[in-house]
């Protein structure tokens, strides 16, 4: 009898472990990956309240972005990100969005990604900053988006910053020029490589949707809240 328990309690030990390396750590790693992608959306709503003003507005831009980022040559991250760093430097929500679509064609078009994408936005900001254009800040757009330069030619005669200073021509007028001239361009659509993105923006949303309800029902900021404390007065 003691050694058919001893057997039974062998057998229950090891369907234990397997359950808990089997399902038990998969879900346990699932509700991390779900809380770690509900903290960086958080974190990119909140940064788009913060330069919209109010949560509501903020809300319905984040789900017109979305949209946006389904487009090729963009994601979710660097659309909300690029929108946040337009709006804040003076441009309107519906201008950054509009810009964000076409340099993200734009860098599809020629076969160019994310980093592309985010240099191009980061010349907009340096642009947006001069009354009018200075080389290094054109250059930083011309390199991501090989397109820019033949349509300031055709616009202006020249693509050079210091000739479109000398004929008055102002970083706005140049922005203008340049996000015009890319509404033109062909629109670029599926590949595989879009597919795989807009799979990892969906799973991102999805999985960021379990995180809200595991936050809302067990308090995750507030737990770890309280562990920091602890090690902070442990550490003392």
């Amino acid at each position: 009898k003691v050694g058919q328990i001893g057997a039974l309690g062998e057998k229950l030990s090891s369907m234990g472990q397997r359950m808990t390396v089997g399902l038990t750590l998969p879900i346990v790693g699932l509700g991390a990956a779900a809380v770690k992608s509900y903290g960086e959306i958080q974190s990119l709503q909140k940064g788009l309240e913060a330069v919209m003003g109010d949560a509501k507005s903020a809300g319905d831009e984040f789900n017109r972005l979305k949209e946006v980022a389904k487009l090729p040559g963009l994601g979710m991250q660097e659309a909300v990100r690029g929108s946040i760093n337009l709006q804040a430097i003076g441009l309107s929500a519906d201008r950054s969005r509009n810009i964000l679509s076409q340099f993200g064609n734009a860098v599809a078009t020629v076969g160019k990604g994310t980093a592309e994408f985010e240099r191009a936005v980061y010349g907009v900001q340096q642009l947006a900053n001069t009354d009018f254009p200075l080389g290094e800040d054109l250059n930083i757009i011309k390199d991501a988006l090989p397109q820019v330069s033949n349509l300031l030619k055709d616009a202006f005669g020249t693509s050079r910053s210091d000739e479109l200073a000398k004929m008055g021509v102002s970083s706005k007028q140049v922005l203008d020029t340049i996000t015009a001239g890319l509404e033109k361009l062909p629109r670029v659509t599926g590949g595989i490589n879009g597919a795989f993105e807009n799979l990892g923006d969906s799973m991102k949303t999805s999985l960021g949707r379990i995180g809200k309800i595991i936050d809302d029902n067990f308090d995750i900021s507030g737990i770890i809240d309280k562990i920091t404390g602890f090690v902070d007065k442990a550490v003392s």
